[in-house]
């Protein structure tokens, strides 16, 4: 073997090396599995208070749901959204308050959410 062959395996190993070490500190640091996937399949766009309906297809992370989708909520106004199944079985409802209209329509501080997921609700 080489010597430039065994530099590239001493390269290639550290670089391996360092993308395992990457990850176990993402994961300690608090690091977290993607998204589920949902949709937003209505959302109003007028008015102070305004309803949004998202599908998703398990329960599992709801929260990291509902923070993902309020990130798309970008308009002054109080959303009320709804987290269902597919098949329309409600898993949570939540809030979000975005300026000072989304206060005075959720009463939660700008920019906050709050959700609560309904005890016992599964997606079929």
């Amino acid at each position: 073997m080489s010597t430039w062959q065994k530099w590239s395996l001493i390269s290639i190993g550290s670089a391996f090396g360092l993308l395992a070490v990457i990850a176990v500190i993402g994961i300690a640091a608090g690091g977290s599995e993607p998204v589920p996937s949902y949709e937003i399949v209505s959302a109003e766009t007028d008015g102070n208070s305004r309803h949004v309906v998202v599908h998703v297809d398990s329960v599992d992370h709801l929260g990291d749901v509902m923070d993902a989708v309020a990130a798309e909520l970008h308009d002054p106004a109080g959303y009320h959204v709804e987290i269902d199944c597919q098949d329309g079985t409600r898993l949570a409802n939540g809030l979000v308050a975005r300026g000072n209209v989304g206060v005075a329509a959720t009463g939660l501080a700008d920019g906050e959410t709050e959700l609560d997921s309904l005890p016992g609700a599964v997606c079929e």
